[in-house]
């Protein structure tokens, strides 16, 4: 069996040869096509997302044929195996169709059903943060979470304003953003890689689907934070996840929100 470090390395790989399907279709203006069936929030692919994740699973199937895969894109491989691999080839599909360069790569390890490796790769900017059980780094340097003092210095970071769709929810995110020095919404993927950067402090989300998280989570943890569902299970198990670089302050949090978002 291969070791964890053999799995990071390859992990890399994946997430390079996306970068390759991705870069050249960057601002060349092909078309998009609308997804249905995705939930409340318009759902976008388009031809990058499609050659990423294709290029992603064919490695996966030469080097670990025995791995399970769940992707965005061409659904789930075998999903119940001891490794699956964890796939969003442009996490932010409409930051990548407007020519904005705040979309990412994702790609996760589970181990036994838990996330244990995850890259968040930019492939126009050459940022890149990943995280393993010996730690977490953006661009080749070390990070951990940040821990604030001061819940009132509290940065919050969510894609979209719309994401959470009931009154109980709303109500316990509007809580937590008047405690907040600040809300950043749009940052997509960016949000849980800053978090493990130590610049944000608790990410919440809704509407979410597990590879949208799951190798973020796997960042994060690696950097000293957590992230779970609403109801604190698996992030993204029911939809919901809430985010947070300090434990004590993600416990806190999660509390105050509903079990699911449904």
């Amino acid at each position: 069996m291969a070791s964890t470090d053999e799995f990071l390395a390859f992990a890399h790989e994946l997430a390079d040869l996306a970068r390759t399907a991705i870069r050249p279709l960057f601002r060349a203006r092909d078309a998009i096509e609308v997804k249905s069936g995705k939930g409340s929030r318009l759902q976008l692919v388009t031809d990058a997302d499609r050659a990423a994740e294709a290029r992603m699973r064919d490695a996966i199937g030469r080097r670990f044929p025995g791995h399970g895969i769940v992707g965005e894109e061409y659904g789930s491989h075998n999903p119940d195996a001891e490794h699956t691999w964890i796939l969003d080839p442009i996490d932010g599909t409409k930051a990548f169709v407007a020519g904005l360069p705040v979309f990412g790569t994702l790609v996760g390890l589970l181990e036994a059903g838990q996330p244990t490796i995850g890259i968040i790769d930019q492939a126009i900017t050459g940022e890149r943060v990943w995280g393993a059980p010996h730690g977490a780094w953006l661009n080749g340097d070390q990070v951990t979470t940040a821990r604030p003092a001061d819940p009132e210095r509290m940065i919050v970071a969510m894609t979209e304003p719309g994401m959470i769709r009931t009154t109980s929810g709303c109500a316990a995110f509007q809580r937590l953003a008047d405690q907040a020095l600040f809300v950043r919404y749009g940052t997509d993927c960016w949000g849980y890689a800053m978090l493990a950067a130590g610049h944000i402090d608790v990410v919440v989300e809704s509407d979410i689907k597990p590879w949208d998280v799951l190798p973020g989570a796997a960042v994060i943890a690696a950097a000293g934070g957590i992230a779970s569902a609403w109801d604190g299970r698996l992030p993204g198990s029911n939809g919901t996840v809430l985010a947070a670089g300090d434990p004590a302050l993600h416990a806190a949090i999660v509390d105050q929100f509903p079990d699911t978002d449904a």
